[in-house]
């Protein structure tokens, strides 16, 4: 039995078509606190731990002058990356384009800061205390890890800083799993055509896709190219180029 899969090159594909919104291969992208994604997830997929989990943390600073207000969070967060940097196992980031994540640096940390809503008189930003997830991690005990490094980080005059409720993941390059997602889709398809039998061809469409992500755990991420397919008769069967499958 001659089996009709429209993969067009399995192999292929690792850098040309990257991920969402443009990302270089080496970014790590933040993937949504959200467990519930609007466009229907196709049913081969790839499970993995994130490779980061952040804790958001709010910085505050009411002092009166805006200058004093910016001296006091920029030297606060010298001695997060200080703190950090003692313990070995934490980042300090900030998101940029909300979707990825950028280290701070002794050199970068002088971060734009907001005004807090209508008091002009008070000067804030978010930043992400990180750090590294494994299969055998426990993602209880990172948060409280997270959370008692936060607390426990001294703060320059009157800068605040909150850590929020909700954790957040992220992983690295997904498009590194591309490949992956492919082959897992070719043997799925592989099995259907299998039980149908020679009279039914498969079309597949969307492979050509970038791969997405969506949050479905704790420190869970889950990985997938938005593809479908088409169950034909053989006899009706045709390439996406509309020659006819004999």
């Amino acid at each position: 039995m001659r089996l009709l899969l429209f993969v067009l090159g399995l192999s292929v594909w690792a850098v040309t078509a990257s991920a969402q919104d443009g990302e270089s291969a080496e970014d790590t992208i933040i993937v949504s606190g959200s467990f519930i994604r609007e466009e229907p997830v196709p049913g081969v997929t790839l499970k993995r731990s994130g490779d980061f989990l952040l804790l958001p943390v709010t910085v505050t600073n009411d002092s009166r002058e805006e200058k004093q207000r910016r001296d006091e969070i920029y030297k606060t967060l010298l001695k997060m990356l200080q703190k950090a940097k003692r313990d070995g196992n934490l980042e300090v980031s900030v998101l940029v384009n909300e979707s990825f994540v950028r280290p701070l640096t002794k050199e970068n940390h002088e971060i734009d800061l907001t005004k807090e809503g209508n008091r002009p008189d008070t000067s804030r930003a978010t930043i992400h205390v990180s750090t590294r997830l494994t299969g055998k991690s426990n993602p209880g005990v990172l948060i409280d890890k997270l959370k008692t490094f936060v607390s426990g980080t001294a703060v320059v005059g009157r800068t605040v800083l909150e850590a929020q409720d909700e954790v957040e993941i992220s992983i690295r390059d997904p498009n590194q799993y591309r490949d992956q997602i492919v082959k897992l889709v070719a043997q799925d398809i592989g099995r259907v055509t299998s039980a149908l039998g020679a009279d039914y061809r498969i079309h597949l469409m969307g492979i050509d896709r970038r791969v997405k992500w969506v949050r479905s755990g704790l420190s869970e991420v889950t990985l997938y190219i938005p593809y479908s397919y088409d169950v034909l008769p053989a006899a009706n069967a045709y390439f996406i180029n509309n020659n006819t499958v004999e």
